[in-house]
């Protein structure tokens, strides 16, 4: 009677031992995926901003015309580079290709090679404005602002342990040409 006690304690014992080692890992993964997560949303932001805030605003009756692109998850942006002789004008699009944030840079008409630079990415949605409008019945621009706002999202990892990111970007653009 005693030794079944006893291995009914030991059992009891290592039950526990075992639930305590799958929970220390399962929490591990989750903080993996989130730091994972928030370092893919964290670059894709970075790149972006840096080149946003290199481009200029296409000045175009097109509102956004030059950000936008062609298709809802495509961001183009484009601008002249004056302080060089000669002076070239610089084209960079992101679009996501499967889970992967591509970026390609034109340089004078020249396409280079597409660069990942940032993996995971569920979404990028945009929105640019042009203009402060103002509230009257016939709204007018008050102001040009030319504002453009990022929202990017990456989810890593399924089943019982994903992560996902959000960020949003507010970037100044330069001024029309």
């Amino acid at each position: 009677m005693e030794m079944v006690i006893g291995v009914a304690i030991i059992g009891i014992i290592g039950v526990a031992i075992a639930t305590s080692v799958t929970q220390v890992f399962s929490g591990s993964r989750t903080s993996s995926n989130q730091m994972t997560a928030i370092n893919n949303v964290r670059n894709a932001g970075d790149w972006i901003v840096r080149d946003a805030e290199e481009a200029q605003a296409v000045n175009s009756p097109n509102i956004g015309a030059g950000v936008l692109g062609p298709s809802p998850d495509a961001i183009i942006l484009d601008w002249v580079n004056n302080y060089s002789s000669p002076t070239h004008t610089y084209e960079v699009s992101y679009t996501i290709n499967g889970t992967n944030l591509v970026r390609t840079e034109t340089v004078d008409g020249v396409a280079g090679n597409p660069v990942i630079v940032a993996q995971n990415i569920t979404s990028v949605t945009r929105t640019f404005n042009k203009c402060k409008m103002s509230n009257d019945p016939t709204p007018i621009c008050l102001q040009v602002i030319n504002a453009l706002t990022i929202n990017i999202t990456a989810t890593v990892g399924s089943g019982a342990h994903p992560a996902t990111e959000k960020r949003t970007f507010e970037i100044q653009m330069r001024p029309a040409r």
